[in-house]
């Protein structure tokens, strides 16, 4: 993923990291930094492969182990796009409102350095949808 600084506020910077290649996951590498993840956001078209995409945010350890795991309340079917927000105070839908779905993250949810996020499809069923992945967090280390 590549990182843009889209803004820095007093005591706050704020970072930008976009993956729009195709693929059914995404990871992010906290490389030499720590942040707080503020959202994450997903535009993911499927396949016509049949099948239910379980689109899902995890936070991982160096070792790739998995800390901790936030799924969609919904899946997604073949040959369609939807879209996903995963935020802090966000309300847990168990359907999709149009093609929007958001499911909440813990508050100040720090992601240490050597950590990682991954957003994927969980079920695996395509590796050929399109999964645009979209990270902001506050930077803990680019402190004025």
């Amino acid at each position: 993923m590549a990182g843009y600084n889209v803004g820095a506020f007093p005591a706050f910077n704020l970072l930008r990291f976009t993956d729009e290649a195709a693929g059914n996951s995404k990871v992010y590498t906290f490389t030499g930094h720590s942040g707080v993840l503020l959202w994450g956001y997903v535009d993911n078209t499927s396949t016509a492969t049949v099948g239910n995409r379980q689109i899902t945010l995890e936070l991982l350890d160096g070792s790739n182990v998995v800390m901790g795991q936030w799924p969609a309340g919904a899946v997604q079917a073949a040959s369609l796009t939807r879209q996903y927000t995963f935020s802090p105070g966000a309300q847990y839908m168990a359907a999709f409102v149009g093609t929007h779905i958001t499911t909440p993250l813990p508050a100040n949810l720090v992601v240490p350095a050597g950590y990682k996020i991954r957003l994927r499809d969980s079920a695996g069923i395509a590796a050929g949808d399109t999964l645009k992945a979209y990270l902001y967090f506050h930077d803990l280390i680019s402190q004025p």
